[in-house]
């Protein structure tokens, strides 16, 4: 550890640190989704945790597994070793008492303890008990009892003396610089929390910079990688450029009394804000052509109450001054003693030069899990091009690992010099190796008194270039953001904290204004004003207009919709195809669809899944009656409408960056302002059909990046029936009502039992809701739409989709208007399965399918079948086995049921009894239902990721060429038969496809 101190710097080892940490939580996952012969999954931290010695069977389960994750596991002892060797060294420096250098010295034993039996276990065979088990769980149990006592430790008199006058350096520091941090904070959250989901969506779009196509080349995308390595400049110069007005300004205001608040601080910074907005509204109004169309752009609600708040707070000022004047007591500027303007000054270039810290460690976030599928064992059994795919993985995670040490390296200077000042002597004392270079040369000379004019022109140009970026992205946000998701979210960022620096330099020359002074604030509280007032704004609840659906589409020449009979009659009626199962009983089958949400993944999922099943031959064509979708599942669903493989296409089109960017500019900058100002700024025509500029709130900009690749998403909706899909259940959820809201090309006929004609919504929330709390829109509402703006009605997951408003209903009945109220969400708040609709729909499908096999003569019975199209992966995990536990424990185990019964699980279950019963006393009806369940379990079939390691796939609107292709390769993964379905509740999508006689391959 010595050697290690001496050559790296505390903040250089602190980086390798972090990095060999992201690096391991990564090899952990991967470990994590090795399935054992067994069924059983374990994770890294499971076997070296503190319950190490109730996770000693998870050896065994590796050593049998395949492929094998002992490379794994041995990588991730190496990098324990670099992690420990920095960590410990950086321990070592935090006090000098002999019983601290002992507790760091036994965890340092216990840890190489540990790593040096994990190594000896990688080389095991078989899968019984053995004796480095016991010393493997007994090292990692004495680590966690000794990182304890030095954690018991560190609260001792002496050390938490330290700590606690470092802290109050470090805040006095943050409220100096805290717009910076928050920025440098927002970025480091989605870059490097290792949490799957959304946060998975940014590392993704770092991935797209390699290219892998179904050919298996693999290739390296230029322009994003330059357009990333530009924002990470830019971000880097900016928060320099924030830091140094933030430190120059405090250099200027330490020590000195400020003066009162000047005549242009009340007009310019309060008045005038309420004043822009009241031309504004003139000027759109003039633009519009007459005050009544342009009303239409207006929120009177949300517009007054900004326009009075801002204004009505330099007024009482103003007035209050007159009436009487401050004295000298009101006036101090608060410093803390313990911070200089020297630490000021370096703290604001720490955070510049961390910028590229957190840009490098995302880096090696991103690249790691695809750099390590690069083993052979996992190349052999992947998609080809996997091993071109590792190598410029880990080309990018080394260039990763580099920019991480530059931002600690001395590149914008002063990184020693704060180390020096805020942290014991240890610590500070810089080596040869560690000496920093030169800072570079200051943008402006040391603060003057008062500001000189080149300060107030720097500050008037980083202002109107931050007004003039989030104006431009208003007015085209479409446009500018074309394929800049990563530029788009940075920039407005940056902007937003560009434009509070500027604001806030400027408020504080002066005393704050009496309204502040009055409640004891020193300076003007402008980011809690920031959330102030939208909190305010938003007690309105919101116009519809402002999240309105997208409508005006015509709705398809007679898309009367068929009740569920007329559909299974219809279907029923065609020409259908028979199926001879083993033993020589025949059948029809009839498929039900649901297809999981979780974004562009869910939609590229499903579209893989069906598009499969339609072209596998047999009966699989023509078989599906209904499906029902939730949140991007819907999505997959209608692309799949009237396109052959053109869907797949549209699935990469509208899951490029264009969608994700044109949402981040809605979501950060224009619906925002429209919510706050209560004015909607028309933008360039996007989604539009009339090519006029025109409000389009957030989910309209994505309708529009969607339907610029999507011609399937423009038709007009219609309730005509599609092969592919059947006819299609789109669910969505009435937030605050309890209701799921189906758009549905059924009629499902559920206004009755409760429902009345008058409020849909009436027994929503009741605790006996009609159909399980589900309303058909379209039986109350005759919606005017598209297919993109159906799908979106089921795709809109807050916050990067707002709720939708039904609106243009005024003329129409009660139930409509009761409609209308309503805020639609993501389908999966309600159940983002699909399976929820499908199960309520079950009792009258399986009656029809009885009635029809009961008078259908000679004609072979219809057996029901259901395939879920899960997106998710840990499907076939074997659950633990029920063990005794603890009375104590009991309460917290039981409260977990309620949440068990309305899982995945629980619906497929209670879907597979509904399906059983469509037989009346007909042997030969009787032995094909037998005779397919011999074949799919149960009549349900999963079609999910199988559990092995990969590359995770975010939640989110855009996805990698490694996403796209391991979702691809996973799909046709499903195929072959694996017979799970002939031990366990449910089969696997090659077992419903050999019930559906296209005979894959398998056991």
């Amino acid at each position: 550890m010595g050697v290690v101190a001496a050559i790296f710097s505390p903040a250089r080892r602190a980086v390798i640190a972090l990095a060999s940490l992201l690096a391991m939580l990564e090899l952990d996952r991967l470990v994590g989704e090795t399935l054992g012969s067994d069924g059983q999954t374990f994770t890294i931290a499971q076997a070296v945790g503190p319950g190490a010695f109730g996770s000693m069977p998870a050896w065994g389960i590796w050593a049998t597994a395949v492929p094998s994750p002992m490379p794994l596991i041995g990588i991730h002892v190496l990098l324990d070793v670099v992690f420990f060797l920095c960590y410990l060294s950086l321990l070592r420096q935090v006090d000098t008492t002999r019983p601290w250098r002992i507790g760091v010295r036994l965890l340092f034993a216990a840890e190489v303890l540990e790593d040096l039996m994990m190594l000896l276990e990688t080389q095991r065979v078989g899968s019984g008990p053995a004796p480095a088990d016991y010393i493997v769980a007994f090292a990692a149990t004495a680590k966690w009892l000794f990182v304890l006592f030095l954690v018991v430790r560190a609260f001792g008199t002496p050390i938490r003396q330290r700590v606690v006058a470092h802290l109050r350096t470090a805040r006095a520091l943050i409220g100096v610089h805290r717009v910076a941090l928050v920025v440098l904070v927002a970025i480091a959250a989605v870059s490097l929390v290792p949490r799957a989901g959304v946060l998975e969506q940014l590392p993704d779009v770092q991935r797209s910079w390699i290219t892998w196509d179904e050919a298996g080349r693999v290739g390296v995308d230029g322009g994003p990688i330059l357009g990333a390595a530009l924002v990470a400049l830019l971000l880097a110069v900016s928060l320099m450029a924030i830091g140094r007005v933030r430190s120059r300004h405090f250099a200027r205001l330490a020590g000195t009394s400020r003066s009162a608040p000047d005549r242009s601080t009340y007009i310019f910074w309060f008045v005038a804000p309420g004043v822009a907005v009241l031309v504004f509204a003139v000027l759109l109004a003039w633009s519009a052509g007459t005050y009544g169309d342009a009303l239409r752009f207006v929120d009177l609600g949300p517009f007054l109450t900004f326009v009075i708040v801002t204004v009505l707070i330099g007024v009482v000022s103003l007035i209050w001054d007159r009436v009487r004047p401050p004295t000298a007591a009101d006036t101090p500027f608060r410093v803390s003693p313990a911070t200089t303007v020297a630490m000021v000054t370096a703290a604001g270039e720490v955070l510049a030069s961390l910028s590229l810290t957190v840009a490098g460690l995302g880096m090696i976030r991103s690249f790691t899990a695809p750099m390590l599928l690069g083993l052979p064992e996992y190349v052999a059994r992947g998609p080809e091009g996997l091993a071109g795919v590792s190598f410029l993985s880990a080309v990018f995670a080394v260039l990763g690992l580099v920019l991480a040490l530059l931002g600690v390296s001395g590149v914008f200077g002063w990184l020693i010099g704060i180390l020096a000042a805020i942290t014991p002597a240890p610590l500070a004392a810089p080596t040869a190796a560690s000496a920093p270079v030169a800072p570079p040369a200051p943008l402006l000379p040391p603060a003057p008194e008062p500001p000189t004019r080149g300060e107030r022109v720097l500050r008037w140009i980083m202002g109107v270039a931050a007004l003039v970026f989030l104006a431009s992205l208003s007015l085209f946000p479409l446009q500018l953001t074309h394929d800049m998701a990563l530029a788009t979210a940075v920039g407005i960022v940056v902007a937003w904290g560009t434009l509070l620096t500027v604001v806030e330099s400027r408020l504080q020359e002066h005393r704050p204004l009496r309204v502040f002074g009055a409640v004891g604030m020193r300076s003007v509280p402008l980011l809690t004003l920031f959330i102030a007032i939208p909190l305010l704004v938003a007690q309105f609840g919101g116009p519809a207009a402002l999240h309105a659906i997208q409508s005006g589409a015509k709705v398809a020449p007679g898309a009367v919709r068929p009740t569920l009979e007329q559909a299974f009659t219809r279907w029923a009626e065609a020409p259908g195809c028979t199926v001879t199962a083993p033993g020589g009983a025949t059948y029809r089958p009839l498929v039900l669809v649901a297809a999981q949400g979780g974004g562009i993944r869910a939609a590229t999922w499903t579209a893989n899944v069906l598009r499969r099943l339609d072209s596998s031959g047999g009966c699989a064509p023509g078989s599906v009656l209904l499906s029902s979708g939730a949140s991007g599942g819907s999505v997959g669903l209608v692309l799949l409408r009237g396109q052959d493989d053109g869907a797949l296409v549209t699935t990469n089109s509208i899951g490029d960056e264009d969608g994700l960017a044109a949402g981040l500019a809605g979501t950060l900058i224009i619906d925002d302002f429209a919510a706050v100002t209560g004015l909607r700024v028309p933008s360039a025509p996007g989604y539009s059909e009339n090519g006029r500029w025109t409000w389009q709130d957030r989910a309209a900009l994505i309708q529009a990046a969607w339907a610029a690749n999507s011609e399937a998403l423009t038709r007009p909706y219609d309730a005509e029936y599609e092969p592919a899909t059947g006819w299609l259940l789109l669910n969505s959820t009435a937030a605050g009502a309890d209701c799921r809201a189906v758009i549905s090309q059924l009629d499902l006929q559920i206004g009755v039992g409760g429902i009345t004609d008058e409020d849909p919504t009436a027994t929503c929330g009741s605790d006996t809701p009609s159909v399980s709390g589900m309303i058909d829109v379209q039986a109350y509402c005759d919606l005017d739409i598209d297919w993109a703006t159906a799908a979106m009605l089921s795709a809109r997951f807050p916050i990067v989709t707002p709720a939708g408003r039904i609106t243009g209903v005024a003329d129409h009945d009660a139930a409509c208007r009761a409609i209308g109220d309503l805020q639609l969400a993501d389908g999966g708040y309600s159940e983002n399965s699909g399976l929820g609709t499908l199960s309520d729909l079950a009792p009258d499908l399986t009656a029809l399918v009885r009635q029809y096999n009961a008078g259908r003569g000679d004609a072979p019975p219809v057996v029901p079948f259901l395939l879920y199209a899960r997106n998710e992966g840990g499907a076939d995990v074997a659950a633990p086995d029920v063990k005794p536990a603890s009375e104590l424990l009991v309460p917290l185990l039981a409260n977990g049921t309620k949440s068990a019964l309305i899982s995945d699980a629980a619906w497929l279950q209670r879907l597979s009894d509904d399906l059983q019963d469509v037989c009346t006393n007909d042997e030969r009806c009787t032995d094909a239902v037998s005779a397919s369940r011999r074949l799919v379990a149960g009549g349900v079939a999963v079609a999910a990721p199988r559990t092995e390691p990969a590359v995770i796939s975010p939640l989110g609107w855009t996805l990698s060429d490694i996403s796209r292709t391991q979702l691809r390769w996973a799909v046709a993964s499903q195929v072959p038969r694996v017979c799970s379905g002939r031990d366990t509740a449910f089969a696997g999508f090659g077992d419903l496809l050999d019930a559906l006689g296209s005979h894959p391959e398998g056991c």
